[in-house]
């Protein structure tokens, strides 16, 4: 578990940033660094002890609505995960690290708790496997290809056809300099 959380915060010093949930994430990662040889049920923290680990005093006295797990985290979350995917996939790893938020069903003193789980890498399709191989070869080199049509060959939309005669630009006329000036 311990190379799973370093992996987590390996992937926080990579994508710097000062949004509130990558504070979050942060927290979240360094504390369960701390205690990465427990138990999982030993890994779990309250969103107080989360906003105490981040630093932060919310606005309000309610952490959790600070952290707002089902909104802006789990967005933030959606849009980084595949990058935690493919930065476990460069590490070498089986599993990825993923925040999970665990539910109780309330009352006084049962808390959600957060913790990061390892979650299995997902398989990579034939099709995606061979982008990836073609990117890593064509990385750095861009390379762009023309494909020249024959006279003729394309055809133009009904609007711009007095524009063109036979698949070519007419510049004889005038209304085509009154168009090129206008356009450009």
């Amino acid at each position: 578990m311990l190379k799973v959380i370093q992996c987590m915060i390996d992937w926080l010093n990579n994508e710097p940033s000062d949004e509130k949930s990558h504070r979050i994430l942060r927290a979240l990662a360094n504390e369960s660094f701390k205690k990465a040889s427990f138990e999982e049920n030993k890994r779990r923290f309250t969103a107080d002890e989360l906003v105490a680990a981040a630093d932060e005093t919310p606005k309000h006295a309610d952490a959790k609505k600070w952290i707002d797990w089902p909104g802006s985290f789990s967005d933030y979350w959606q849009t980084r995960e595949p990058q935690v995917i493919e930065f476990a996939r460069q590490q070498g790893l089986q599993v990825y690290p993923k925040p999970v938020r665990i539910s109780t069903k309330g009352g006084p003193g049962n808390f959600a708790t957060f913790c990061i789980r390892a979650t299995p890498l997902p398989e990579i399709s034939e099709k995606e496997q061979a982008f990836q191989l073609q990117q890593e070869k064509e990385a750095g080199q861009h390379q762009a290809y023309y494909e020249i049509s024959s006279h003729g060959e394309v055809e133009v939309a009904w609007l711009a056809k007095w524009l063109f005669h036979n698949g070519q630009l007419h510049l004889k006329e005038w209304p085509v300099w009154v168009a090129m000036l206008i356009y450009t």
